[in-house]
Protein backbone atom coordinates (compact mmCIF):
# COMPACT_ATOMS: atom_id res chain seq x y z
CA UNK A 1 0.00 0.00 0.00
CA UNK A 2 1.19 3.48 -0.84
CA UNK A 3 -0.04 6.97 -0.07
CA UNK A 4 -0.94 8.72 -3.35
CA UNK A 5 0.79 12.08 -3.49
CA UNK A 6 2.45 14.60 -5.74
CA UNK A 7 6.22 14.96 -5.50
CA UNK A 8 5.67 18.72 -5.44
CA UNK A 9 2.44 20.03 -3.95
CA UNK A 10 3.06 23.49 -5.37
CA UNK A 11 3.54 22.29 -8.96
CA UNK A 12 0.68 20.25 -10.41
CA UNK A 13 2.83 19.18 -13.38
CA UNK A 14 4.53 16.72 -11.02
CA UNK A 15 1.23 15.12 -9.98
CA UNK A 16 0.67 11.56 -11.06
CA UNK A 17 -1.86 11.36 -13.87
CA UNK A 18 -4.16 8.97 -12.01
CA UNK A 19 -4.71 11.36 -9.08
CA UNK A 20 -8.01 13.21 -9.38
CA UNK A 21 -10.83 14.52 -7.18
CA UNK A 22 -11.50 13.61 -4.38
CA UNK A 23 -7.78 12.86 -4.04
CA UNK A 24 -5.76 15.95 -3.12
CA UNK A 25 -2.15 14.90 -3.89
CA UNK A 26 -1.26 15.12 -0.18
CA UNK A 27 -2.40 11.69 1.09
CA UNK A 28 -5.83 12.81 2.29
CA UNK A 29 -9.20 12.73 0.54
CA UNK A 30 -11.28 15.89 0.24
CA UNK A 31 -14.04 15.91 2.87
CA UNK A 32 -16.98 18.30 2.79
CA UNK A 33 -17.22 18.40 6.59
CA UNK A 34 -13.56 19.30 7.16
CA UNK A 35 -12.55 15.90 8.53
CA UNK A 36 -9.25 14.29 7.54
CA UNK A 37 -9.64 11.03 5.63
CA UNK A 38 -6.34 9.26 4.86
CA UNK A 39 -6.20 7.44 1.55
CA UNK A 40 -4.12 4.54 0.30
CA UNK A 41 -3.47 3.04 -3.12
CA UNK A 42 -2.70 -0.58 -3.98
CA UNK A 43 -0.21 -1.28 -6.75
CA UNK A 44 -2.19 -4.34 -7.79
CA UNK A 45 -5.10 -6.59 -6.85
CA UNK A 46 -5.49 -7.19 -3.14
CA UNK A 47 -7.90 -9.91 -2.05
CA UNK A 48 -9.96 -8.84 0.98
CA UNK A 49 -9.50 -10.83 4.17
CA UNK A 50 -12.32 -13.08 5.33
CA UNK A 51 -14.69 -10.94 7.39
CA UNK A 52 -13.63 -7.60 5.84
CA UNK A 53 -16.41 -5.04 6.16
CA UNK A 54 -17.71 -2.55 3.60
CA UNK A 55 -19.41 0.61 4.89
CA UNK A 56 -21.51 3.36 3.36
CA UNK A 57 -21.05 6.81 4.91
CA UNK A 58 -23.89 9.28 4.32
CA UNK A 59 -24.12 12.56 6.26
CA UNK A 60 -21.50 11.26 8.69
CA UNK A 61 -23.49 8.12 9.54
CA UNK A 62 -21.65 4.82 8.93
CA UNK A 63 -23.77 1.85 7.86
CA UNK A 64 -22.39 -1.66 7.37
CA UNK A 65 -23.48 -2.79 3.90
CA UNK A 66 -21.41 -5.90 3.20
CA UNK A 67 -19.06 -8.52 4.64
CA UNK A 68 -16.48 -10.42 2.56
CA UNK A 69 -16.55 -14.21 2.71
CA UNK A 70 -13.69 -16.44 1.53
CA UNK A 71 -16.02 -19.29 0.62
CA UNK A 72 -18.03 -17.23 -1.89
CA UNK A 73 -15.08 -14.91 -2.68
CA UNK A 74 -17.35 -11.84 -2.62
CA UNK A 75 -19.01 -9.30 -0.36
CA UNK A 76 -22.43 -10.39 0.90
CA UNK A 77 -25.04 -7.69 1.44
CA UNK A 78 -25.96 -7.01 5.06
CA UNK A 79 -29.64 -6.36 5.71
CA UNK A 80 -30.09 -3.25 7.86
Amino acid sequence: MEIPHSTSLSNSSYARENISYPQTRNGFTTARDGSLIPEYEASGFMKPQNGAELYSVIDGKETLVGVYGDRLERFTKVQN
